[in-house]
C-alpha cells in the first residue's frame, strides 16, 4: 500500500472562486429587440444566460490548489481540510501560478464562435469549497509533477482535474474534485460578440450603435433601421 495525499487550497474566504461560464449563439433578431427596447445588453439578457449554454455550460473552480498532505485515517474526514480529524504525516506547499491561463475572455479577432452572426460569452462568480478525491502514490509527492487540466471549453480557466504524472516510477493519476457548497460573489461578465470577416468583435455598449444610427438618421427603434444598419456594420450575410 503507498502514501495516501489529499490537494486543496490553503487559502481562506474565500476557499475556492467556483464559476459558471457559458457560450451560445445569439440571432440577429434578439440583438434588434434589445436595441429597439432601449436595453443595455445585460439588462436584456438579465439572468436568464445562466440556462442558455447551447454551445457550452461549464462549472467548476478557477482557484488552484496550493497544498498537498499526506494523511492515514478515514478520506470522508480529510473533506474539510482544516478541521482533520486524521494524522497528517507530511503537508507539501504547492505553486502552480505558472499554470494560470494567460488569456482569461474573448477579444477582437479571435476565431469566430458558432454559425449564427452573434455570440453570448457570459459567466459569473461564486465563493465556495471543492473536495479533489485523496489519491495513492507509492513514492513521496513531489510538487513538480501535478499540474492542472482545463476544461476544454472554458476561456476563463475553469479546472476540470488535476494531472500527477511522474514518468520516473511510471504513475500517471488524474484527480478529480466534488462541489462541496457556494454562495454568490460579485464579478462576472455578459458579453455580446458579432461574428465578422475579420473575427470577433466585441459590442461594448448598444447605446454606441443607437448614437451610430441617429447620427445616419436612421430610427433605433425602428426593426428594419437596426436590422439594416447590422447588417452594413458587420457585413452580415442573411
Amino acid at each position: 500500500m503507498g502514501n495516501r495525499w489529499k490537494i486543496f487550497s490553503g487559502q481562506t474566504r474565500p476557499r475556492y472562486y467556483i464559476l459558471q461560464e457559458i457560450g451560445c449563439e445569439i440571432s440577429i433578431d434578439e440583438v434588434i429587440e434589445a436595441i429597439v427596447d432601449g436595453m443595455s445588453w445585460e439588462e436584456y439578457i438579465g439572468e436568464s444566460w445562466r440556462e442558455m449554454g447551447s454551445d457550452w455550460d461549464c462549472y467548476g473552480p478557477t482557484t488552484l490548489i496550493d497544498k498537498c498532505i499526506q494523511f492515514e485515517g478515514d478520506e470522508q474526514d480529510a473533506v474539510d481540510n482544516y478541521h482533520l480529524d486524521i494524522q497528517i504525516k507530511e503537508e507539501v506547499d504547492v505553486n502552480l501560478e505558472e499554470f494560470y491561463p494567460e488569456k482569461t475572455d474573448l477579444d477582437d479577432g479571435d476565431n469566430n464562435l458558432g454559425e449564427d452572426n452573434f455570440f453570448l460569452h457570459a459567466y459569473g462568480f461564486e465563493k465556495g469549497d471543492w473536495d479533489y478525491e485523496a489519491f495513492e502514490i507509492s513514492e513521496n509527492f513531489n510538487p513538480k509533477f501535478i499540474k492542472p487540466v482545463f476544461k476544454e471549453n472554458s476561456v476563463a480557466g475553469i479546472v476540470s482535474h488535476y494531472l500527477y504524472n511522474d514518468k520516473n516510477s511510471d504513475t500517471n493519476i488524474e484527480i478529480y474534485g466534488d462541489f462541496i457548497e457556494s454562495r454568490g460573489a460579485v464579478g462576472g461578465e455578459i458579453n455580446l460578440l458579432a461574428n465578422t470577416n475579420k473575427g470577433l468583435n466585441k459590442i461594448w455598449d448598444l447605446d454606441d450603435i443607437r448614437s451610430e444610427m441617429e447620427e445616419k438618421n436612421l430610427d433605433s427603434t425602428n426593426e428594419e433601421d437596426v436590422r439594416n444598419h447590422l447588417i452594413s456594420l458587420y457585413d452580415i450575410k442573411e
